[in-house]
């Protein structure tokens, strides 16, 4: 059987070192009082600052080891398995900032963003329970960012797959609608989230609330994802908080969206988009002005 090498890291950091230092921590001083030699005083003073630099050191040295996060009670969440089983992923990956995870909060950043939207879905795609339905917001400023997204469109599938539903309104700005480019590119997105059975919708940023303009994903009733600073193509940046409680806000908003509410239906919407701007790209013959018209002109069902 190979020896395990003895490093100074492993060698301050094991339990034995540390009994051994605390019991020579109690004598020195203690020796210290007794004697009454000024020469030995001196000699246990700095044995003394040496066995707290020792304490000092092994604390350092075993701090990366540590994983400081408290275990939070799934009982309080919306969805306890849900939770808990999220939970045991995060624990065992040890994401940058768990601090608030035993109060029903994930913040993530950068890679983790990725990492921890792909979790969500493989989770309710893995749940046992009947309502695996998720409704979900993109703020579309760049649609060829969107487009690299190919984890996040396969999460998509394999939880339609799984029996499923992914509602998502695309919500974008009038002049970055009325751009043949951006239209392109827009066009293609829609499709491709249509090809693994995402219904989609738009609404225009002018005509939303503040408070709805945000991109978000709402997980059933068990989970939602706040996405605060859009994420970069390789996840450089990139910011957005889960929340495990307090759920049905974000799905009213949701809803506002996708009915009739303050905006016109995002499916209709979307419908009416499609219509004039894809035979347009298909000429060549872009019109801005036409492409605004329709998209005042397209107004609620019913």
């Amino acid at each position: 059987m190979a020896s395990r090498r003895l490093t100074v890291r492993s060698f301050l950091a094991s339990p034995t070192t540390g009994t051994v230092t605390g019991l020579i921590g109690l004598v020195v001083p203690a020796a210290g009082l007794i004697s009454n030699s000024s020469q030995l005083k001196d000699v246990l003073l700095v044995a003394s600052a040496l066995i707290i630099s020792a304490f000092v050191a092994r604390d350092y040295t075993s701090k990366g080891r540590r994983v400081t996060a408290t275990r939070g009670q799934p009982e309080r969440m919306a969805d306890p398995p849900f939770y808990e089983k999220v939970q045991k992923s995060v624990l065992g990956r040890r994401l940058a900032d768990i601090e608030d995870l035993a109060d029903g909060m994930l913040r993530v950043f950068g890679a983790d963003v990725r990492y921890v939207s792909v979790l969500l879905f493989q989770t309710l795609s893995e749940s046992s329970s009947a309502a695996k339905d998720i409704y979900a917001t993109d703020l579309t400023y760049n649609s060829e960012i969107l487009l690299t997204r190919r984890e996040y469109l396969e999460s998509n599938r394999f939880l339609i797959r799984s029996g499923g539903s992914v509602h998502r309104v695309f919500i974008c700005r009038e002049a970055d609608l009325a751009t043949a480019s951006f239209a392109s590119d827009f066009l293609t997105l829609v499709q491709e989230h249509r090809s693994v059975g995402v219904v989609c919708g738009l609404a225009l940023i002018e005509q939303i609330e503040a408070t709805h303009a945000v991109d978000f994903v709402v997980f059933a009733s068990a989970a939602v994802l706040i996405e605060e600073q859009q994420g970069s193509v390789d996840y450089r940046s990139g910011r957005s908080t889960v929340q495990f409680k307090r759920i049905e806000g974000w799905m009213e908003r949701f809803r506002d969206l996708w009915e009739s509410n303050q905006t016109p239906s995002a499916t209709r919407r979307l419908a009416a988009y499609e219509a004039i701007a894809m035979p347009m790209i298909d000429s060549g013959g872009w019109s801005a002005e036409t492409i605004r018209r329709t998209l005042h002109d397209s107004g609620p069902v019913g």
